[in-house]
């Protein structure tokens, strides 16, 4: 009985590390994926300005610009956000566009980032950003 025992411990002590070996694996990956730099050469960056945008935004968005350097810079600052989570930033009514590699980077005035790839869309944050939710607590 005793020996039955201690192998039930034994297997059951084995299956809770491989739990927690998988774990801390998907947490590594995890961290480095949040962490991984996007990389894009922003060679031809163009302004977007929506066709509804609000008078009160036109000065704004007239004077938002970036270099390439700047634009790449904020690509590799950026940190990915989930879809639900877009909401609580500010994306704008303009918003700076570069394509490449079968992919559509755009910036927003209110530092959020979006690539697009196909069908699927992928949203960024410039790292530190604040939400517009921060300043309401």
């Amino acid at each position: 009985m005793h020996t039955n025992l201690s192998s039930v411990f034994k297997k059951t002590l084995k299956v809770v590390a491989l739990i927690i070996a998988v774990l801390m694996v998907a947490f590594g990956l995890l961290r480095l994926w949040w962490h991984w730099p996007v990389s894009v050469e922003a060679k031809n960056i163009i302004k977007v300005i929506d066709k509804d945008i609000p008078q009160d935004m036109v000065a704004s968005c007239t004077a938002f610009t970036m270099t390439p350097v700047q634009f790449r810079a904020y690509w590799k600052d950026a940190r990915p956000i989930l879809a639900s989570e877009l909401h609580e930033y500010y994306f704008g009514a303009c918003h700076l566009k570069a394509t490449e590699n079968d992919r559509e980077y755009l910036v927003g005035i209110g530092n959020v980032g979006m690539v697009n790839k196909g069908e699927t869309t992928y949203y960024y944050v410039k790292k530190g950003a604040k939400s517009d939710f921060e300043d309401m607590k």
